[in-house]
This record gives C-alpha cells, sequence and structure tokens, in this order.
C-alpha cells in the first residue's frame, strides 16, 4: 500500500462515534482503491470533494473490526479485476475494436486506467463510449453509481424526519402528494394479503375501468401489471386471467405477499396526444433530477425521456428494454438517446427504433410544466439534497407517478450527455458533499480535500 492508502491512525472513525448507517454505505461495484486515498493534496474540484465524502462515509459506517470487510473489499477487487478484463475483451473486445479502432491491448490498458481514475469496473468500459472519448478529457467525465449512490443517501437519512422512507413507498408519497395539491394519478387501494384499505382508510372500490398494479416499494417496474376491463363480462383481464371483483382481489392479495410493501391499485393513464409520436406505446415518463441549490431552492439538473419499444410492455423504464433520450432544457428539445444494450451495440438513437419517428432536434412539448411540476414536489421536501422524479405527461396533463432518493444513473445512463462529471448535478453533489465533510469530518481528515494545499503558510 501507498502512503496515501489508509491507516488505522488516519481513519476518522476512531476520534468520533460512528453515524453512518451501512446499509445507506454500501461497498459497491466501483473499484475499492478510492477508499484508500489521502484527499488532503488533490485539488478541491466537486467530483474529488463526492469521493472523499463517499469514502468517509464508507469507513464511518464500519468502525472498529468491522472495517476489515472494506480491506477485504480491496483484496476481493484486486483477486477479481484481471479475469473481469479477460471476460469482457472476449465478450466485447471485437465490437469496441472494430467500431472505436481500439486494440485488444490498447482495451485492457483503458479499463486499467478508468479503474484507478473514475473507480469503474471493466463492465462499465463497455456500458458506456467511454473508448470513443480517449484522449480527452471526457474520459474521464464517467462515474460509477456507487459514488453519487452513496453520498446522496447518507446525507438524505441524516436529514430526513421521515420523509426518506415517504418517497421509497409508492403509497405514502402518493397520499403526501395529494394532500398538497401535486396531481398524481388516481389511487384506489393498497392490498396487502388478505388486507385492503382506501387512501382515505376506507373500504376501496374499484371503479368498471383498466386498472394498474404495481408494488409499493419496489424499483425498475418490477411487477408491474395492467388489467383490462370487460364491461359487458364485468370482469379485469391481464391476458391470462379473467376475474370478477372477489377474484380479482383475491389475485392481488396472493400477489402482494411477494411485492414490498403490497400492491397498489390506480388508474391507467394514457401518453397525451403531444407525445404519441415519441411515446406509441407505454405511458412514458420524464426522469427529473432535481437538487437543492446553494441558495436553498430546489433546482432542476438533468432531464431524460423514457419511451417503450415493445408494444407489449407496460412500463417505459431503461432496465424493462426502454430507450432514453436525454433533454436539452436550455433548448427545450431531445437530445440524443440510447439503450441498455450499449456494451454489444454502441449506437447513438436519433429516433424511436420501432415507428422510426425522429426523436432527437424535436421540440419537447410540455416540458416547461413537467420541470415546473417537478420543482413544485421538491418543495415538498426540502431536506432531502437530490430527488429523481418520474413525471408522465399524461392525458390528464403532467402527473407525479413516483420518485427515487437516490436518483439511479447508471454510467450507460451517462452516455448521452457526455458523461457526468462537468454537469451541474455534479457541482451541487459536491457542494453537498463539501458541507458534510466540513460537517463530520475532524480538521486532521484525510478526506478534507485539499487541507494541505491549503494550509497556513503553504504556497
Amino acid at each position: 500500500m501507498s502512503a496515501a492508502m489508509a491507516t488505522r491512525e488516519d481513519s476518522p472513525h476512531s476520534e468520533q462515534p460512528a453515524s453512518v448507517d451501512p446499509k445507506h454505505a454500501r461497498i459497491t461495484t466501483p473499484a475499492p482503491v478510492e477508499l484508500f486515498r489521502d484527499y488532503r493534496n488533490m485539488d478541491p474540484t466537486p467530483v474529488v470533494w463526492l469521493r472523499g465524502a463517499r469514502a468517509a462515509m464508507v469507513w464511518r459506517a464500519r468502525p472498529g473490526w468491522r472495517a476489515a470487510t472494506i480491506y477485504l473489499r480491496l483484496v476481493g477487487w484486486i483477486v477479481r479485476f484481471p479475469p473481469d478484463v479477460v471476460r469482457f475483451l472476449y465478450r466485447h473486445g471485437r465490437t469496441w475494436k472494430e467500431t472505436f479502432g481500439r486494440s485488444y491491448l490498447q482495451q485492457a490498458g483503458d479499463m486499467c486506467v478508468i479503474a484507478f481514475t473514475n473507480a469503474l469496473m471493466p463492465r462499465d468500459y463497455y456500458r458506456c463510449d467511454i473508448a470513443r472519448k480517449r484522449n480527452t478529457d471526457a474520459f474521464f467525465h464517467f462515474v460509477p453509481y456507487g459514488l453519487t449512490a452513496t453520498p446522496v443517501t447518507v446525507i438524505s437519512a441524516a436529514s430526513s424526519d421521515g420523509n426518506l422512507a415517504t418517497i421509497g413507498n409508492k403509497w405514502a408519497l402518493g397520499k403526501k402528494l395529494a394532500e398538497s395539491g401535486i396531481p398524481v394519478p388516481a389511487t384506489y387501494a393498497l392490498v396487502h394479503g388478505t388486507s385492503s384499505v382506501a387512501p382515505d382508510g376506507s373500504k376501496p372500490v374499484l371503479p368498471e375501468t383498466d386498472l394498474l398494479v404495481k408494488p409499493a416499494a419496489e424499483l425498475q417496474g418490477h411487477g408491474v401489471s395492467v388489467w383490462r376491463f370487460d364491461n359487458a363480462a364485468k370482469r379485469w383481464s391481464n391476458g391470462q386471467q379473467s376475474l370478477d371483483v372477489q377474484e380479482f382481489f383475491a389475485e392481488l392479495g396472493r400477489r402482494s405477499e411477494e411485492m414490498a410493501g403490497g400492491a397498489i391499485v390506480q388508474e391507467v393513464l394514457r401518453n397525451h396526444s403531444d407525445i404519441l409520436p415519441f411515446a406509441p406505446y407505454a405511458l412514458s415518463t420524464f426522469r427529473v433530477e432535481t437538487m437543492i441549490d446553494e441558495a436553498g431552492d430546489p433546482t432542476v439538473v438533468i432531464c431524460q425521456f423514457r419511451t417503450a419499444v415493445d408494444p407489449a410492455s407496460v412500463v417505459d423504464n431503461f432496465h424493462a428494454g426502454g430507450y432514453m433520450f436525454l433533454v436539452d432544457t436550455e433548448r427545450g428539445c431531445f437530445a440524443e438517446g440510447h439503450h441498455g444494450r450499449y456494451s454489444s451495440e454502441p449506437v447513438l438513437m436519433l429516433e424511436h427504433p420501432v415507428t422510426k419517428a425522429p426523436i432527437t432536434g424535436e421540440t419537447v412539448p410540455g416540458l416547461d410544466n413537467v420541470l415546473a411540476l417537478a420543482i413544485e414536489a421538491h418543495r415538498l421536501f426540502p431536506e432531502l439534497p437530490c430527488i429523481g422524479w418520474d413525471i408522465a405527461l399524461s392525458d390528464k396533463g403532467p402527473v407525479v407517478i413516483e420518485a427515487n432518493v437516490p436518483p439511479g444513473l447508471q454510467p450507460t445512463q451517462q452516455v448521452s450527455m457526455g458523461g457526468f462529471v462537468q454537469t451541474r448535478c455534479m457541482e451541487l453533489l459536491g457542494y453537498h458533499a463539501k458541507r458534510w465533510i466540513e460537517e463530520n469530518e475532524p480538521p486532521q481528515s484525510r478526506f478534507r480535500v485539499g487541507a494541505k494545499r491549503t494550509a497556513p503558510g503553504r504556497k
């Protein structure tokens, strides 16, 4: 280990009691060398502040003997890294060589560089278009999900008085938003086993219309289903089952046992006619990421648009095969899009892949209303520094579907924005990370970025 690597004396948790829950500061897939660096001689940039904060949080969550898990993680990464390089070279190396002109040896070198500079794993190299940006500053602009997720989660958990749990539960969030006048889908029931309740606490009554069922506390569109109502037969069908109201509740009760938080029953919304050229299938959503800025106000930092490409799909989620297009909020138009198969198909999208309708460069209908709704919703949670809102431009207008803390921003999702380090989002993440370090780390902590550069008498 180098002198920059951590020692027990350097670790801040020996001076102050641990205050970070390990579940909020997981030792996830990023290359763990970042956890052992000394940040006191580094340039105080937003991304370095964020890296320092994440490292401090991980160590603080594992005081004493529990720090052994961090060292074990480093050993595991050292053992795993070379086989991963070979495995992903075998899987994607030929495509990258033909597409970007990078030889197998150059690709292996790239993966080593980004492991020690970006903290990315070999799979991330192929999930992004980093190879296209070799020999430019943009080569270092991609970051792992854990680098942003850990600080956002830890800071949110420390400052939130129950609101972090509210964000994570679609039922609780929907009630809070509706009570505050924020438009949300009409919700009819929460079913958990044999019990069911309406939002006002009464016995639920289902309208004779199409219904959407989704888990109260799961992500990425898992467990979502649509039930079409047959008015003649007075039954709901999902294409495999046809159920009357009693049978429907019984089936939901059975399904809800396997759903986190139970099953929510809502109205089925449809895309507004203005966005049908870009979203002809399942309800499309804008992922609008808002952050609390230096003045304490929520502001939009990222906006992306998701569209389903399978006519049979009931969700638009990126992880469910949907495509994601960056939204240029300054110009009010769609930018380039991408999909989750970038490793094997490294191309950016300019149109809907099925309908061939042009998307990139087209004006985004109703964008101002969507962004304003996200800011209005974030004002209900001023203590949470960063929230990802899923907002649909429905046939009833903009509607908040759900929210996420932290917002999912995998390396693949950074492709269309050309990387993440130079964004306003990273600037504000660095701002909040710096505040956390200054409030929680002692003056001699190795996580205080640039401390030795700015020490008294230092030139």
